[in-house]
């Protein structure tokens, strides 16, 4: 892999190793880069110029490097050999995150996505979205905006307040196409409904949150494409 490396770098650019470092770092602990965000548009070019580099050092790790052409975004999920630290994804939070699959599937629907496929919503629609759409109890508002900025370190959405205020009315957010890479094919609206069906059972079998790594450890991921959703790991501090 270090070969590869110095390959890349002596390919005639004027690229040097650190510019291949600093992207691998921003691919790990932001989980989706995407190009119409001007943060990650940098390490995001550079990913997508080195595919085969940068999918064979996340692969050295467990994980798989996937793209989007449609979406142009790139992301890592968890391979098959990497479950470190597993635990169950709570019920709420993945009902929620299957709430904000619904949301961005009707913002498409409804030709209402923005440059990269962005769509736009109230947090107040997406916590009223269990109540009326699935007849369950209103997260609590503290609890509400957690799970927000679960999701948020993950790269599925993006957070954005009125003023410093803090109350979820005033709260819009970006709905990420990464939404559909963590909850699956076709098959997760099923996956909602079944989910709604016993108001307070834990959903059998569902992936979740993983162990919060410490100063040292190396980023996780998500992926939630193959059964539940899964999220792994923080990477990094959350900043509101």
């Amino acid at each position: 892999m270090l070969k590869d490396l110095m390959q890349a770098v002596n390919s005639g650019s004027d690229l040097e190793a650190e510019d291949f470092r600093r992207a691998a770092q921003a691919l790990l602990s932001r989980q989706f880069l995407f190009l119409a965000n001007k943060n990650d548009r940098q390490p995001y070019r550079l990913i997508k110029e080195h595919m085969t580099y940068f999918g064979n050092l996340v692969d050295a790790l467990g994980w798989t490097l996937v793209e989007d052409s449609d979406f142009q975004y790139v992301g890592v999920v968890t391979g098959d050999t990497a479950a470190p630290f597993r635990k169950s994804l709570k019920r709420e939070e993945t009902l929620l995150l299957l709430g904000a699959r619904f949301l961005f599937e009707r913002g498409l629907e409804n030709m209402e996505a923005q440059e990269g496929g962005v769509v736009w919503v109230d947090a107040q629609e997406l916590a009223t979205f269990l109540q009326d759409k699935l007849g369950l109890s209103l997260p609590p508002a503290g609890r509400f905006k957690e799970t927000l900025k679960l999701f948020r370190r993950h790269g599925l959405v993006r957070i954005h307040k009125d003023g410093t205020s803090e109350e979820v009315d005033r709260i819009r957010l970006e709905l990420l196409p990464s939404l559909r890479r963590v909850t699956g094919g076709p098959e997760w609206r099923q996956r909602l409904e079944k989910f709604a069906e016993v108001p307070g059972e834990e959903p059998a079998g569902a992936e979740g949150l993983e162990g919060e790594p410490q100063p040292g450890d190396e980023a996780e991921s998500v992926d939630a494409s193959a059964e539940e959703p899964e999220l792994k790991g923080e990477p990094h501090a959350d900043a509101d």
